[in-house]
């Protein structure tokens, strides 16, 4: 009972010391309140945006791919007893615990023989909800008596069979995949397939079931098709681990029924947005650090305020009787019961500011806190940081205080080393990138502490430096006017409060300038990701079209996009290989156009951008060899004689544009004769760097697999009615042996190319490589490079890591240099198959009109505006906006808090003045410097913390605002303007509170 009383006593007197003083503990309780409520809204922001970004994700996809669907491959044969018509009940359960609504049915037959002509059918319930008209009407419901049907692509007739009428009523195109998205052969504008029959028509009629019911159909194969489209926002972070759970579960259901049963669902696709939003929400822990220990280190300044009143309370409270143990008792009681007060309003305060966030980003706001701040991993969180700020508290108001100007080594000092010791730790693991923060493990703890550990580290240190740094200052103002050395000497001999205070200035201001470059960093990071991808405004690259893959160069000449107002850099560029199985690209651009390129940055090489340019431009310009066509020839005629099997020959001409073009001369048969061939238009004024031969095709003797050998001499090739070359210089490769215009050939499968080309006097272009390519280069440089052309050797004359537009290794060179040499090694094997487009605002909508249609175009802007669009990116800036706006804020109350005290605390040392002679207004100014000296420090201290936080976060977070990893990596970007003005800012407030603060001071 006795031991109850002297444990109840002092928690009692705690508390009664709270109810009736709580204006005392305000500030500490607000500050730790504060950083509670900071720490839950960026666990709970975090997870707003994860959820908004996996929406962002799911709803870009294909809508086909964007469902849940179950496929049933029916071959039309008894399989155990199992019908369409009993395993429908079955998948509709299923995908109703995978997905809300109604499934799209469809069914698609192979291809059909149907009154001797080959058909693609499906049927689908609603035509008119996939499928736009452009001829005709849409169907009715499909009858045996009569079927009608839409024609969606195709050609031919459609035919009809006994108990099979079907009526073509109209004509169309899909709207949307979805149907028939998961069907293998389907495509949005052509659905079936044609198995080498030359586009056979596809019929799509009105009606599952009506189609599905036709008994002549009975007998042949078919895919049913059951889908359920899935919003863009209908499954969330937090569900897609039980929906993933729920699909395999549902996939071993259908599958256990029946083995043609398949199950689709975009599983991988939610699994990636998550892991992508759970990085983003582990770096913006960085933020929360940074706020949550600038809100803690404010608790801390106002308990320095309350340390006379405990002190007081103390010796009282020992006067009576009390033991230690009890008066200690008394101040973790109080510091405890605020610190967790704070806590939980703090925290109930953040949850409910995260709620309103959730809601209006049109997240379910209970499943958010549910998922986030009162989660359990929350719920600990707040406990950890409640802990933590008791923790601080007493040792604030519990330690005794110590001489910050002596030599000894105090509990501070050996804190920061230890937190010294965590970030060197931290630094040397490694770098957190996109697979460390999904992982989790310690990392997202590390980036929580990281900021505090930072600031801690600095603060500690810039008290450690803070007497013999006035004691200097004190010297250095010997000789000039005796206020500055007052204040200084003030300051150094009475170093309590404004120590603290330059600590706390140093931290808030630190975390705020952080916070500044920090966003700066990252926003500029997007700029420089967009550059790097889109070295000029756009990049036009060969894509699909209905013709095949279509260049630039083929869609359109250089003079069309020249029409445009564009300035063309032409680049070419290849995959390729040196040595071993790993693939490199070989980028060719015009020497002199780096010089303007965008997206260069200084670190991506040792070389400047004007030595890099002298080093790979060639001089003179190389030149590809070969015979002159006139510009007034109409024919090319070649006499021949040949001994052996009969030989095709294709001339490879190079066009005044840079294309190639062959022209086919036709084939050699043995004996006499004479080759002729029209020489196209584009051709003229060009030249033929090459003749390949090959094998004739539907020769007597010769099958299409068979060896081909001979004695082939060539007369004069004629052009024009002159000889344009005698072949003098002229070298066979490739199982082709020449003697003067006498070749010996042997034509095989082993073969890659045989030909007969002018000899091309090239030396291996100049070229910088990558350090892994460079290291491999042999003597004198050089590297073989193996295309699918042939080998072309390289002469490495410098390095460098990195280059816009180029991932992972590769070799740069110019664009002429490497297009002659790969084309002397194979001619007509490379032309630039990339351009680079610089020009006015409209250049993107005059690149979407014809001839241009058929090119992939790649915008700078677009893909910027992208990267901003993103929920992460917008997160993490805006986050580091709020952070950076708090921490001045704070730090301007903490000099108030400062500014308050200072007089009454240096009431003696004032006195002492006064007796000397000093005016009301000297003492005013004394107290004016004391408090700007203060202020200044704590701002040259924030400016060296800022620095080092910006220098480690940049160096370990290798992610963009994103939350990908950044190609560039990130570089440390500081909005010099912005900084300046934030210290201007300060700096004119500073004055304000100093001024108002002593107006009546003394």
């Amino acid at each position: 009972m006795k031991t109850i009383r002297s444990v109840g006593y002092p928690l009692g007197l705690a508390w009664s010391r709270l109810r009736h003083r709580p204006g005392r503990a305000l500030l500490l309780a607000l500050g730790v309140a504060a950083a509670a409520g900071a720490l839950a809204v960026v666990l709970g922001g975090s997870l707003v945006a994860q959820d908004v970004s996996a929406g962002r994700a799911l709803g870009a996809l294909p809508q086909s791919k964007r469902a849940v669907a179950v496929t049933y491959a029916d071959l039309g044969l008894p399989r155990n007893g199992v019908t369409r018509e009993e395993l429908e009940p079955l998948v509709v359960r299923s995908l109703a615990g995978l997905a809300p609504g109604k499934p799209v049915r469809a069914v698609q037959y192979k291809l059909l023989r149907i009154g001797g002509s080959f058909t693609n059918l499906a049927a689908v319930d609603d035509v008119s909800r996939w499928v736009r008209l452009s001829a005709g009407r849409y169907p009715r419901e499909c009858t045996p008596e009569r079927c009608e049907v839409l024609q969606l692509g195709g050609k031919g007739q459609i035919a009809s069979a006994p108990g099979l009428r079907f009526v073509k009523v109209g004509e169309g195109e899909l709207t949307s995949p979805l149907p028939f998205g998961l069907l293998p052969g389907a495509q949005a504008t052509r659905v079936g397939e044609s198995f080498g029959v030359a586009e056979p028509p596809f019929l799509l009629a009105e009606g599952f079931d009506g189609l599905s019911g036709l008994p002549e159909l009975d007998s042949i194969y078919r895919t049913y098709a059951w889908s359920v489209p899935l919003a863009p926002r209908s499954i969330h972070p937090w569900e897609i681990d039980s929906f993933e759970a729920r699909a395999t579960q549902t996939e071993s259901t259908l599958r256990a029924r029946s083995l043609f049963l398949d199950l689709s669902a975009p599983v991988d696709e939610l699994a990636a947005a998550r892991e992508t939003g759970q990085v983003a929400g582990r770096r913006l822990l960085l933020v929360g650090g940074q706020v949550a220990a600038l809100l803690l280190a404010f608790a801390v300044l106002a308990a320095v305020g309350m340390r006379r009143d405990v002190e007081a309370a103390a010796q009282r409270l020992t006067w009576f009787g009390g033991r230690r143990w009890q008066v200690h008792l008394v101040t973790v009681a109080e510091t405890t019961a605020v610190a967790f007060l704070g806590a939980v309003v703090g925290w109930a305060l953040g949850s409910a500011a995260t709620a309103l966030l959730a809601d209006e980003a049109g997240s379910p706001p209970g499943a958010v806190l549910g998922h986030s701040a009162l989660a359990g991993s929350g719920l600990a969180a707040a406990v950890g940081l409640a802990l933590a700020g008791a923790l601080v508290l007493i040792v604030v108001l519990s330690v005794p205080g110590v001489s910050l100007g002596g030599r000894t080594f105090t509990p501070l000092d050996a804190a920061a080393l230890g937190a010294l010791l965590a970030v060197v730790l931290a630094f040397t693991r490694g770098d957190a990138d996109a697979r460390a923060l999904g992982q989790g493990g310690g990392t997202g703890t590390l980036l929580l502490l990281l900021p505090g550990l930072v600031t801690f580290v600095v603060a500690v240190a810039a008290a450690r430096l803070l007497v013999p740094g006035l004691r200097l200052l004190e010297r250095a103002a010997r000789g000039g006017r005796v206020h500055m050395r007052l204040a200084a000497l003030s300051l150094a001999r009475s170093p309590g409060r404004a120590a603290v205070a330059v600590t706390f200035l140093v931290a808030s201001l630190g975390l705020g300038l952080f916070a500044i470059v920090y966003r700066s960093t990252l926003d500029d990071g997007l700029s420089e990701q967009a550059a790097y991808a889109v070295p000029q405004d756009f990049t036009l690259r060969e894509d699909l079209s209905p013709t095949g893959l279509v260049a630039p160069l083929e869609a359109a000449p250089l003079s069309s996009y020249e029409a445009l107002g564009a300035e063309v850099t032409p680049v070419l560029r290849r995959t390729a290989s040196a040595g071993g199985p790993d693939q490199l690209t070989v980028l060719g651009v015009p020497a002199a156009a780096i010089a303007d390129l965008d997206g260069w940055q200084g670190r991506f090489s040792s070389l400047s951008r004007s030595e890099l340019i002298e080093r790979i431009e060639p001089s003179p310009p190389p030149v590809l060899r070969g015979a002159p066509l006139p510009a007034d020839a109409s024919e090319l005629v070649i006499p021949y004689t040949l001994r052996g099997g009969a030989v095709a020959l294709t001339a490879v001409v190079l066009q005044p544009d840079d294309l190639f073009a062959r022209i086919d001369l036709g084939t050699a048969k043995p004996g006499r004769g004479m080759l002729r061939a029209s020489i196209p238009p584009g051709a003229l004024r060009g030249r033929i760097v090459a003749l390949e031969l090959s094998r004739a095709l539907s020769v007597e003797g010769h099958g299409d697999f068979a060896r081909v050998d001979g004695v082939l001499t060539l007369a004069p090739a004629i052009a024009g009615g002159s000889a344009i070359t005698d072949y003098s210089g002229w070298i066979g490769l490739d199982n082709v042996d020449a003697t003067g215009s006498r070749l010996r050939f042997l034509l095989s499968n082993e073969a890659a190319n045989p030909r007969f080309q002018p000899s091309q006097a090239t030396a291996p272009p100049a070229v910088v490589a990558t350090p892994r390519l460079a290291a491999a280069a042999g003597s004198g440089g050089i590297l073989p490079l193996r295309l699918p052309g042939g080998s072309v050797p390289v002469r490495v004359v410098g390095t460098i890591r990195r280059f816009p537009s180029a991932y992972g290794d590769f070799v740069l060179g110019d664009e002429r240099s490497l297009y002659v040499a790969m084309n002397a090694s194979n001619p007509g094997t490379a032309v630039p198959n990339e351009l680079w487009l610089a020009g006015p605002e409209d250049l993107g909508a005059k690149l979407e009109r014809p001839p241009f249609v058929p090119l992939s175009v790649s915008s700078r802007a677009e893909i910027e505006d992208r990267l901003r669009a993103d929920p992460l990116a917008r997160g993490s800036l805006a986050a580091l906006t709020g952070a950076a706006v708090i921490a001045f804020l704070l730090a301007l109350v903490g000099l108030a808090v400062l500014l308050a005290g200072d007089a009454r605390d240096e009431r003696r040392e004032l006195f002492d003045l006064e007796t000397q002679g000093a005016g009301p207004g000297m003492l005013r100014r004394h107290l004016r410097l004391r408090a700007v000296l203060v202020a200044a420090l704590g701002l040259l201290g924030g400016l060296a913390a800022a620095a080092l936080l910006a220098v480690l976060a940049v160096d370990l977070v290798t992610l963009t605002a994103g939350a990908s990893l950044p190609e560039p990596p990130l570089a440390i970007a500081v909005d010099w303007r912005l900084v300046a003005l934030a210290c201007a800012v300060y700096g004119v407030l500073t004055a304000g509170l100093v001024a108002l603060s002593t107006r009546r001071a003394v």
